[in-house]
Formats: C-alpha cells, structure tokens, sequence
C-alpha cells in the first residue's frame, strides 16, 4: 500500500469513527422492543438472579449465545444495562464500518472501500437495530471474509465458530468460506480448522444443556413453530412483506428505493464474476432461503446481511455511473454537473434518514404500560402480551409472551394453534393489547369480549390499554 493509500485509508477509518459516533449519538434514546428481552437477561444475571428471564424460571430466549456473554462480560464491570448495551452497538457498528473499508483497501478497491464505508456508517437501518446482536454479526462476517482472503486459517476457524454462535445463519458463510477454501487447497487436513470451529459451538451447546436443560435455544424450536402455525403469512413473507422495511428502513421515500434498486442491479451485473460478489451474494440468498424454508417472522433485524450486500452493491453502481461519465463525458464541468443532479437526491435523503434517528425513542405506550404496573402492582403479578419487550423491562414483572419466546412450551401450542394456552396454564392478572385489537393480539380477544378481563380505567394511553383478571 503505497503513501497514498495509507493517507486515503487513514482519513477513511477516521470518518467512520466520527459519523459512527455522531448517528449513535442520535439514536441514543432509542429502544427495540425485542432487545429488551436480551437487556432483561442481563439485568438478572448481574443482579444475580441468573440468566432468566422471568427469575426462577431457566428458559432459554437467548438466541445469540456470543452477543450475550460479552454484554455480560461487560456489564458486570458497569453494573449496568441501557447504555452499556449503547456503546457496546456503537462500537459495532464502528468497527464493522472500519473493517469494511479494510476489506476493499485489502482488496485494491479504495474507491470501494471509502464509499461502501460512507454510506454504511450512515444508514439508518443498521441503527435500528441496536440492542441485538446484527451488528456484531456483521461486524464478524466481515472479519471472517477479510481472514479468508488473507488465506489465516487458524483465525477463520475461531471467528467461524464465533460467528455461528452470535447467529446460527452465520453458518451459511462458514460453509461458503470453507468450501471455496478445501476448493482452492485439496488438502484433508484443513479439516481439523473447522473442528476448532465446531469445538466452540459445542461448549456453547454442552453450557446450554447445563444449564437450560437443552442443547438448543428454545426461541429456534419457538419460531419454528410460529413459522408453522401460519399467522405471519405464507413462506414467502420474508421476501414479499416489505412494507414495513420500507417504512421503518427508507421513511416511505419511493424514489430513494428506486435509485438504491437501479443502482444496486448496476454494481451487481457489473461485477458478478468476483469472488467478493459471489460470497456476499450466495450468503444473502441462502439465509433468505432458511427464513423462507421455515417461514420465520421477518423482523427487519434478520435483514442485516442483506442490507450490507446492498449497500456493497450500490457503492459498486455508483463508482461504474462516474465512470460511465467519465468516458463519456469529457468537459469537465459538465461531467459535475450532472453527477451532482444525479445524486443530490439521494444523498440528501440519505442525511435526512439518519438524521430522523433523533426522533426515534422507546415505544411510548408499552413503557407506559410497564412503568404503571410497576408502580400499581405487587411484585409477584403476572402480566401478558405479544410483544412484551418495554412490557418485561419496564414492569419488571413475570411476562408471560403469549406467542411462546420467554415461556416453556407456550410456542408448541401457537404452532398448534392452541393460542389459549397462555391463559390456561399462566392465567395472568394483566394483559397489554391495542385498541382495537391488532394481529396476534386476537389471541386474548375473546377473554376481554367475555369479560374474563376488564379494562382498567387508570390507564390510557392512546391505543394501548391494559386489562384486568376479573376475579368476581
């Protein structure tokens, strides 16, 4: 790397740091519903109730093992959650883009590198996921491809095993990387890296027999079985349910969705036959594959890797439009003055997006809900609902998810259609819907149009009520 790389690639990982730590900095306030599960987790365990979510009870909703020791690791050390988990993200998300950027120098592609690491560091949707693991999921893919193209065999089979263990469809890549690499070298013995790799997942199995009672995490079997009980839509939802990525991710900007496609089919036709292409590409279409196969719920966090493969293909597209100028265009002013029509818009809306993160905070409602029975409940009540993340958190109550994730066996029953089993065996005191009732929020309707829950009159706020155990 001559002078001048080392300059671009210094200015480079530097920016990263400083739009890393200003996005962060306007996301700060906010809080994903499901990521309080894994905060709850944590809150018990350095408080030493052990890792459960509701205490006394070991049920394993922790479905990335690697993302919760280093949170605990951690917070054992601050003796605190919220913005431990922050930082943490925060640092993620900065080390992803830096490896990124490392990734393209590495493979003499620094015009690649500096804007694939621009606009990842700035895009909103990785942000939004804070709290989970999809950070440090990417942040591990990419240390796994940068180790395979630097042919280290004994660090890729650690980060490997690391990967599988932050999230189980790391294993994709694993086999991707691993296969491209007996492909290139033949040799029998390499497969003693991938039993180093396999020995790490297996510790983390053998730990969870001990100490769950089971070798796997019980949320795999849970949205297995939320997968086949069909209220999240067909098997294709994963693909064809986009309206809310489209919301949550671009703001409803059509137009902004329009460049990012066209400018993604660009970089991709353009560049279908290198290596780098062919392993972001396959990794992306066989964990789409897996969520189709099971129907599992399309949380927008599952997307990760996608929207790193995109963001890689739109940089792609945009360098191969200026260069289409270029060789197309020789005055020089003209050239940019087109350009900046071309991509004003984009780049605009994109500073808008991250910029919208400011206004992003807890779901209002939910933590209404929890901090009330908080402060109007005895500690030993039970409390239900279908997304019981602020619910849990804030009430610091027994949560009883009446779609099965924190509860022993609940999700074998939604798999079967048994959605009143949640009140059959836990009959909690309180339930959390909207008003109306929304989704799988059905599953207590009945009980309120009975009257076996009541509403309660102290609590409105906007659609969310609570409702009461009618124990006349």
């Amino acid at each position: 790397m001559n002078i001048f790389r080392k300059n671009l690639a210094l200015v480079n990982y530097s920016l990263v740091v400083v739009l890393g730590c200003l996005v962060s900095f306007l996301t700060k306030d906010f809080r994903l519903d499901d990521a309080l599960i894994y905060y709850r987790y944590i809150e018990n365990c350095i408080n030493g109730n052990g890792l459960v979510y509701n205490i006394g009870e070991r049920f394993n909703a922790i479905s990335s093992p690697l993302y919760i020791y280093i949170s605990l690791a951690v917070s054992l050390i601050t003796r605190e959650v919220e913005t431990t988990q922050f930082l943490m993200n925060s640092l993620f998300m900065i080390f992803s883009g830096i490896s990124l950027a490392y990734l393209f120098y590495f493979l003499n592609k620094p015009s690649l590198a500096f804007l694939s690491s621009m606009i990842f560091i700035t895009t909103k949707y990785f942000y939004m996921t804070f709290g989970l693991e999809s950070n440090l999921f990417i942040l591990l893919s990419l240390i796994c491809i940068i180790l395979y193209f630097r042919k280290n065999l004994l660090a890729l089979s650690v980060v490997s095993g690391l990967l599988v263990l932050t999230r189980g469809e790391g294993l994709f890549l694993v086999l991707i990387l691993w296969t491209l690499i007996f492909y290139e070298q033949r040799k029998f013995s390499l497969v003693k890296y991938l039993l180093l790799a396999g020995l790490i997942v297996i510790s983390n199995n053998i730990f969870n027999y001990i100490y769950f009672d089971s070798f796997l995490p019980h949320t795999l079997t849970a949205k297995m079985s939320q997968g086949k009980s069909g209220y999240w839509g067909e098997s294709y939802s994963f693909i064809l349910n986009y309206n809310f990525l489209f919301r949550m991710a671009f703001n409803n900007q059509p137009y902004f969705v329009l460049y990012i496609i066209l400018l993604f089919l660009v970089g991709f036709t353009n560049h279908t036959r290198e290596k780098i292409t062919l392993i972001l590409f396959s990794y992306s279409v066989f964990i789409a594959l897996f969520h189709i196969t099971l129907n599992i719920q399309n949380y927008h966090w599952y997307y990760a890797i996608h929207f790193l493969t995109m963001v890689v293909f739109v940089s792609y597209g945009i360098i191969d439009v200026v260069n289409f100028f270029r060789s197309k265009i020789n005055a020089p002013v003209l050239r940019r003055v087109l350009l900046v029509l071309i991509f004003a818009y984009p780049v605009l809306t994109q500073i808008e997006l991250f910029r919208l993160l400011q206004r992003e905070g807890p779901i209002l409602g939910y933590k209404a809900a929890g901090e009330w029975l908080y402060k109007n409940t005895s500690p030993d009540v039970k409390v239900a609902g279908v997304e019981i993340g602020h619910l849990g958190w804030y009430s610091k109550r027994y949560t009883v998810d009446m779609l099965g994730l924190v509860n022993p066996g609940l999700a074998d029953f939604v798999g079967r259609r048994e959605t009143e089993m949640w009140f059959n065996i836990y009959k909690p005191e309180y339930i959390l819907v909207h008003k109306p009732i929304r989704g799988t929020e059905q599953f207590a309707q009945k009980y309120i149009e009975n009257g076996t829950y009541l509403e309660v009159g102290e609590f409105k706020f906007d659609d969310i009520r609570l409702y009461k155990l009618n124990t006349k």
